[in-house]
């Protein structure tokens, strides 16, 4: 976003390699997909960017076929989309979930249940909207994958990004920064021991030529393909 300031990234480097919504303005793409920010525990107007991401959500509707938002992106585009707020949770939401499939659709065709990693401080309570179909959810991790025909988009609440070591390296990071932390779920064997997963199974395919990767456009051809982790 161009109202934002990146902490971790050189602005040079942004500037040579990502665009701004500005200057993709008045091209129109396959596919979007916008990730998440370590901002869940703020409201959604004290996000520096927040009136930036409310533009950008706004210029799909006419500029780009689907969209996949994850995470806090999710939260943050069923809030712009539909006015349905998160819940922050007083403990963090981590580990692997298993969530029932509570629809069939393309999207979940062939699933019984699907396994989700998840990292977050809140959640989406029940939804209750005609136009915001769950597909699938947990007891505990609440609704996780919700789609809706209306803005042509895909809301995932968990990371189907996350590789094998990337909750215990997160686990590691907090309990060395003191953070209140517990052990993630459904992710150790009973000897604490991790049990490689293997990252299996294409949910979703969208060709897309540009990916909104957190703060920036990059132009990159992606498949994006959601990971099933198998993990015991």
């Amino acid at each position: 976003m161009a109202t934002h300031h990146s902490k971790h990234t050189p602005e040079a480097k942004l500037q040579q390699f990502y665009a701004v919504l500005a200057d993709v303005y008045d091209h129109h793409f396959d596919g979007m997909v916008v990730t998440g920010a370590p901002v869940e525990e703020l409201q959604y107007k004290q996000v520096d960017y927040w009136n930036e991401f409310k533009t950008l959500l706004n210029w799909r509707h006419d500029h780009v076929r689907e969209s996949i938002f994850e995470c806090w992106a999710a939260q943050a585009g069923i809030y712009a989309d539909f006015g349905i707020n998160k819940r922050i949770i007083s403990q963090k939401l981590f580990g692997v979930y298993r969530c029932r499939i509570d629809q069939q659709t393309e999207l979940t065709a062939g699933f019984n249940q699907l396994s989700m990693p998840q990292s977050r401080h809140a959640t989406l309570g029940h939804i209750n909207d005609p136009q915001l179909d769950v597909l699938a959810s947990d007891p505990e991790a609440g609704p996780v994958v919700l789609a809706s025909k209306q803005t042509r988009s895909t809301y995932l609440s968990g990371h189907p990004e996350y590789e094998t070591n990337t909750l215990f390296n997160e686990f590691n990071r907090d309990r060395e920064k003191g953070l209140p932390i517990q052990m993630p779920k459904n992710y150790f064997s009973a000897s604490n021991q991790l049990i490689p997963g293997k990252m299996t199974a294409s949910v979703c395919m969208i060709i897309g030529y540009t990916v909104c990767c957190g703060y920036r456009f990059k132009y990159i051809k992606i498949r994006f393909i959601m990971h099933q982790p198998i993990i015991k």
